[in-house]
């Protein structure tokens, strides 16, 4: 009441407000219980936070909200903003500092004695407000700026972003960019692709590959690869490639500390045969062996290896809720769709 009489006097639209809301006694009734329902339910929530966590946190807590309150009720342009930055200076502050403790508790193995359940729970939720801050920013410059440089490249070429934020894995870690390719071939073997055959693969290919990137002989290395690398993947498109499960190749454009840029690529085979026909047979493979023996690629250094199983392959998968590893049960079959634990379903990763 005290709160009503005191918006009352400050704010002529309150007063009205409230001169409205008390012309009709069953207004006056509702408008009482909402208030004091409201009213109940925020002091036994600050009440539960003063208990489990701490008076700092519940007295900020009380007053952040006010001051939102405050700038939300229109009142942001009344110099509201100058407190509304000391209360962000004030918590980015303790962020820091709150940081700064859980990464020191968690060096010295006093992670869960030093630090209460609230520090760590409001740390996390700052840092997944962030990150949903930040990420939205980012796919809403980065990702249309991506599609508007690849519209103006020729068709051969484009350029790639991360759409979503990644882990920091520190600064030994070279990052790269993986593609995967899987033709798949129809039940009569032509080019049609609305009836794929599930492809059992018994074969595979690995080749790792090691160029200079520190001067011109590595980088016309690097180009001759890239380019060799895209007629292999339309040879393998158009049409599909008889016996190929799947491609994948990764390229690390850069390791600093070895100077070279690094490239591996899998391919999966129906049969040994499959794949010796395709090797055979392919115009872009004859190209990769020309340019190895005649001494175009000077840099170039690669190991290529064939892969054939002993046993039949048990195939893994990964549940979406727990994100327990589901195995099949009898070699050479296929995953599970649901795990076998909780239920939950599976990525159902495509392996064939």
């Amino acid at each position: 009441m005290v709160g009503i009489l005191i918006m009352a006097y400050a704010s002529p639209e309150a007063s009205l407000l409230i001169q409205e809301v008390t012309a009709s006694p069953l207004t006056l009734a509702l408008s009482l219980l909402v208030v004091g329902i409201v009213t109940s339910v925020a002091l036994g929530v600050l009440a539960s936070v003063a208990f489990s966590c701490s008076v700092g946190f519940a007295t900020r807590t009380t007053a952040l909200t006010c001051i939102l309150v405050h700038v939300l009720h229109g009142y942001f342009f009344q110099y509201a903003w100058v407190a509304l930055g000391a209360f962000y200076m004030h918590f980015h502050g303790l962020y820091v500092h709150n940081r700064k403790r859980l990464d020191w508790t968690g060096s010295i193995g006093r992670f869960q004695v030093e630090m209460a359940s609230h520090c760590v729970g409001i740390q996390g939720l700052v840092d997944m407000g962030r990150t949903a801050i930040a990420t939205i920013i980012w796919r809403l410059l980065a990702i249309p700026l991506q599609s508007f440089i690849s519209y103006c490249l020729p068709v051969e070429l484009r350029v790639y972003c991360c759409e979503l934020p990644v882990f920091n894995f520190g600064p030994e870690t070279a990052f790269g960019i993986a593609a995967h390719v899987s033709p798949g071939l129809t039940a009569e073997g032509d080019a049609k692709r609305s009836c794929k055959r599930q492809i059992n693969p018994q074969y595979f290919v690995c080749n790792v590959g090691h160029m200079s990137h520190r001067d011109e002989r590595g980088l016309s290395d690097i180009q001759k690869t890239m380019n060799t690398l895209r007629d292999i993947w339309q040879e393998f498109q158009d049409p599909p490639t008889p016996g190929l499960a799947a491609n994948v190749v990764a390229v690390f454009p850069e390791v600093e500390e070895q100077g070279l840029t690094k490239e591996f690529n899998f391919s999966a085979w129906e049969s040994a045969r499959a794949a010796h026909d395709w090797y055979v047979e392919s115009p872009g493979h004859k190209r990769v062996i020309h340019q190895h023996t005649s001494g175009i690629l000077q840099t170039f250094g690669n190991l290529l290896c064939s892969l054939q199983p002993a046993e039949p392959i048990r195939h893994q998968d990964r549940c979406k809720h727990c994100m327990r590893v589901v195995e099949s049960e009898e070699r050479g079959k296929p995953a599970p769709r649901r795990c076998q634990v909780c239920g939950g379903p599976t990525y159902r990763f495509p392996v064939f």
